[in-house]
């Protein structure tokens, strides 16, 4: 089991550049994942690398039936491989205080810009 923060993930599967974990909660009625991707490139600076990170809850309707669309939140993240790691950490930064701000919560339930 890993912990992140206050999350414990159990892996669920790997392979190559793609790593699946599951939560506590999860069962197979309504899933709950962290699922990883990355790409990783060569060091020229014409490429890019590539990291994916997503949420994954399985949502019941009104009357608690399992839907098959599910919940997803996603955070991509790519960079030059010959970028200035400072401005990659300032982007990290930002990124996590607009997730940590009260005002995401609205934004993402009520698809409402940042006020």
């Amino acid at each position: 089991m890993t912990t992140v923060n206050t999350v414990n993930l159990t892996e669920y599967s790997d392979s190559n550049d793609r790593r699946v974990w599951a939560l506590d909660s999860h069962t197979a009625n309504e899933p709950r994942l962290v699922i990883q991707k990355r790409r990783i490139t060569g060091p020229s600076d014409a490429q890019k690398s590539t990291m994916e990170l997503s949420v994954v809850y399985g949502t019941s309707d009104a009357a608690g039936d399992p839907l098959q669309s599910k919940v997803n939140l996603t955070l991509t993240a790519s960079y030059p491989n010959n970028g200035d790691t400072a401005d990659l950490q300032a982007a990290v930064d930002t990124m996590q205080a607009l997730i940590a701000s009260t005002e995401i919560d609205n934004s993402v339930e009520k698809l409402l810009y940042l006020a």
